[in-house]
């Protein structure tokens, strides 16, 4: 069991080692997955937003999403049990499962610059969106649109909820978000340091590179829950198909809204006293009963041990 989980481990790292940097912030219109995924801070969470944050985090869509049916035919680079990444925007550095990843990150200006000036009242996100070309329907699934959204955990209680699932039934708000976004993605070019980096960050205060005047809290208005979270908890990520009736998906779950509020789910926290976020795809319950049994057998050859000596 060790032997396989330290594979899976190092498979992992090398895939995201020989990814290297990619390409400057981007939303996809041609393939499934393709869109940046981005961290993003807003101040004045209470009042009126003045700053917004916005880093390129180095990884795509698609690395957060297992082989499901009608959504991915291959793995992600973190989508498998037990992946721990993080993101020190302070000394620009990114690790998969403890070891660094090459890239060309210029985040700490940034960042630093927006936390200096911000107005309190500060909270974050993790965002993306693919506006993929072609018909939308139930079959056509990988040429659907698709958003990246985290979602917050308010008291203790996953968001959405399944009220708010179910209540989400218009494509047309899953339309007006990517809109939305992919607006907010062009205005980010030539900002900060995406004009020069691969993965850079910048900071706005007006007009559309402003997360106030672009995506709000929700997407302008258009998720039936709140992506941003505030600092030094804890969100889930989720996908949003549009489809004629919506579906969303907790990342690392069973293909299915059914399964979206059980134990299992990519999470990111944030962490404001060393900005570093961190990511962690918890290991589905079949992984939990492996472990324990391992747990027990150990247990048990010890106990023989002591009776014996």
């Amino acid at each position: 069991m060790k032997f396989q989980l330290n594979t899976l481990v190092a498979a992992a790292a090398m895939a995201l080692v020989a990814g290297g940097a990619q390409a400057a912030i981007s939303n996809s219109d041609q393939n499934f997955g393709n869109s940046s995924a981005l961290f993003v801070a807003m101040d004045g969470a209470t009042g009126t937003p003045s700053h917004s944050l916005v880093v390129d985090l180095g990884v795509s869509m698609a690395d957060f999403v297992k082989i499901t049916s009608g959504v991915s035919s291959t793995a992600g680079a973190l989508s498998a049990d037990g992946t721990f990444a993080s993101w020190n925007f302070n000394t620009n550095a990114r690790t998969v499962n403890n070891t660094a990843v090459a890239g060309d990150y210029a985040w700490s200006g940034a960042v630093s610059s927006f936390f200096s000036s911000a107005q309190g009242g500060v909270r974050w996100g993790v965002i993306g969106a693919d506006n993929v070309s072609g018909a939308i329907s139930g079959t056509n699934t990988l040429l659907n649109r698709n958003m990246l959204a985290t979602g917050s955990v308010v008291n203790g209680v996953n968001a959405p909820t399944q009220a708010n699932i179910t209540g989400f039934n218009s494509s047309a708000a899953v339309s007006s978000g990517i809109g939305v976004f992919q607006n907010f993605v062009a205005a980010q070019f030539g900002t900060g340091t995406h004009g020069t980096n691969a993965d850079g960050a910048s900071t706005a205060t007006t007009g559309n590179a402003f997360l106030n005047t672009a995506l709000r809290g929700n997407f302008n208005g258009q998720l039936p829950w709140t992506y941003l979270s505030d600092l030094d908890t804890t969100s889930n990520l989720f996908l949003v198909k549009q489809l004629a009736n919506p579906v969303v998906y907790q990342l690392g779950q069973t293909y299915g809204v059914d399964t979206l509020l059980t134990a299992g789910a990519t999470t990111f926290h944030y962490d404001s006293g060393t900005n570093v976020l961190t990511l962690a795809a918890v290991p589905e319950p079949e992984t939990y009963a492996m472990l324990l049994a391992g747990l027990a057998m150990v247990g048990s050859l010890v106990r023989r041990r002591n009776r014996r000596a």
